[in-house]
């Protein structure tokens, strides 16, 4: 079970200084079923209190079927983001507004809320020190949240600002697409894992370039790309440090992830990331378990769409 609360107070003077809060309720409960069958259910609720308040139910499962000793078909449904992998969990690495649940966004000065439906079908399959998975999925995305950098403002109330990061959320249309996803893993040594992902799939993207920010909404549409990337992560024994090095290339143009709820090993950013996380001994002044994070994105700066 998990709680996530976060307050974010706008300098923005057309926002009237209103502040908004919110609040992520999370809890997820695994069982099996014999030797055969693990089941695990959730369900997140998540509230807004922005120029209004707003809340949502997200329910999510998934059940996966062990037909061999190194085989698995597994069903997943979702109704929001999946969160990071297990090495890069960490709300501090959370950049205000724009990754953390709820996603909101503007549109006309009323609070937008992220409302997702994401289906799978995946078989994985381990020989050795080599695993497959291959996995056919269904997405919806309404009022998506898209990530936008520079200095803007709210005064045309379609724009959702963060000065703090330098980034905005703006209201993009519906993403209604499919898609397949292969996913090959294989661990060089104890300590070292190399991961190929390819997936194809659709995403939100603009038909006309260089559009202006108030009009870009219609011109928003579904396009269908393909989507490659490798990744490297390892861990150092003698300091505990683990590491994430990965690259990922798309074909074209696109303002959303070519597999935005991909949960597999395979998951990471487009372009090139590097993520360290670093275990901090403890000492008498610091009591409990802490961690320094680096968390480094698109390093060279790709894939904006002006």
């Amino acid at each position: 079970m998990a709680v996530a609360i976060h307050r974010f107070a706008p300098s923005d003077p057309n926002l009237h200084n209103a502040s908004l809060q919110s609040m992520a309720l999370a809890g997820r409960e695994d069982f099996a079923v014999g030797d055969a069958i693990e089941l695990q259910l959730g369900s997140e609720l998540q509230s807004i209190q922005f120029l209004g308040r707003m809340t949502a139910f997200r329910p999510y499962g998934s059940i996966d079927l062990h037909v061999s000793p190194d085989a698995i078909v597994a069903y997943s449904y979702a109704t929001s983001l999946p969160t990071p992998q297990d090495e890069t969990v960490n709300s501090a690495s959370d950049s205000g507004l724009t990754e953390a649940n709820p996603r909101v966004s503007l549109a006309n000065f009323t609070t937008k809320l992220e409302s997702a439906h994401h289906q799978e079908l995946n078989v994985s399959r381990r020989w050795g020190k080599n695993k497959m998975q291959v996995a056919v999925f269904k997405d919806r995305v309404d009022n998506t949240a898209l990530l936008g950098t520079g200095a803007v403002t709210a005064a045309s109330g379609d724009l959702l600002p963060d000065v703090y990061s330098g980034t905005f959320t703006y209201a993009g249309n519906t993403l209604d697409a499919r898609g397949l996803r292969l996913v090959l893993e294989r661990n060089l040594n104890s300590d070292l894992t190399a991961t190929l992902d390819f997936a194809y799939g659709g995403t939100l993207d603009l038909a006309k370039p260089d559009v202006a920010i108030q009009s870009a909404s219609q011109w928003i549409t579904t396009a269908r790309r393909e989507a490659v990337a490798a990744k490297l992560s390892g861990r150092v024994n003698c300091t505990h440090t683990r590491w994430i090095a990965s690259y990922g290339w798309v074909s074209g143009q696109a303002l959303t992830p070519v597999d935005m709820f991909n949960a597999s090993p395979g998951q990471s950013d487009s372009f090139l990331n590097i993520f360290i996380r670093q275990p901090i001994p403890t000492m008498g002044f610091l009591p409990g378990h802490m961690e320094a994070l680096i968390d480094l994105r698109n390093l060279l700066a790709q894939g904006y769409v002006r």
